[in-house]
């Protein structure tokens, strides 16, 4: 995304335009599922209509969220709002917010990629194709291996948005299309119990076959 520019000639960073709790709120929900402002009013946290419409007003104009529809209510209009990044943000923009804002959108964002995996398993979608799976592990990894590791993550990534480059490049590929969910997930695990092996091969566990020791 091209930053925006102030009237007064300078750009305006990522980190700026979600350098607002209620903003970063309104986003993560956007990427869920639409939303309208009257959702996030709330009198008790003085949070009223007016500063609601407000983030929600700079999230559009910097192309954060989209107007999906207008429906008419009490003789004024109700807006509705999805996201347009899907709660993308770059490594350099991640890195221009501040620390309390990195939190709170890490935290958003697993709260959103949690309840769309509930709903899904909710559904029976979740496991539905037999090529659909949730798998993690966790292992200790050098620099070099943690880095190309994560580099792996990137890769697959870029190419699942090549995948909707295609599909939207195509709008018949749409008839037989499945509403598809990729969330990926790669980071340094908190300390554990466990101690910090020394070089040691782990051993198999019982019916588990040893591993074929790595080349060098």
């Amino acid at each position: 995304m091209k930053n925006k520019r102030h009237s007064a000639g300078r750009r305006k960073s990522a980190a700026e335009i979600l350098g607002n709790d209620l903003r970063l709120a309104i986003w993560a929900a956007c990427d869920q599922r639409e939303v309208t402002a009257q959702e996030f009013v709330d009198p008790e946290k003085g949070v009223s209509l007016d500063a609601v419409n407000y983030h929600i007003g700079e999230l559009v104009k910097y192309r954060f969220i989209y107007l999906t529809k207008t429906e008419p209510t009490g003789g004024s209009e109700r807006h509705y709002y999805r996201s347009l990044r899907q709660a993308v943000v770059s490594d350099e923009e991640f890195a221009a917010m501040k620390p309390d804002k990195q939190q709170v959108l890490v935290e958003r964002t697993i709260g959103t990629i949690s309840e769309r995996a509930k709903d899904a398993a909710a559904a029976g979608t979740i496991y539905k194709q037999p090529n659909c799976h949730i798998t993690w592990d966790a292992e200790w990894l050098d620099p070099e291996r943690q880095d190309l590791l994560l580099a792996k993550l990137m890769e697959l990534y870029e190419f699942f948005e090549q995948l909707k480059e295609e599909m939207q490049a195509d709008p018949a590929l749409y008839a037989e299309a499945r509403f598809t969910t990729l969330a990926l997930m790669g980071f340094e695990s908190p300390p554990e119990e466990e101690k910090r092996p020394r070089g040691k091969p782990r051993k198999a566990r019982p019916g588990e076959k040893a591993r074929p020791k790595p080349r060098v």
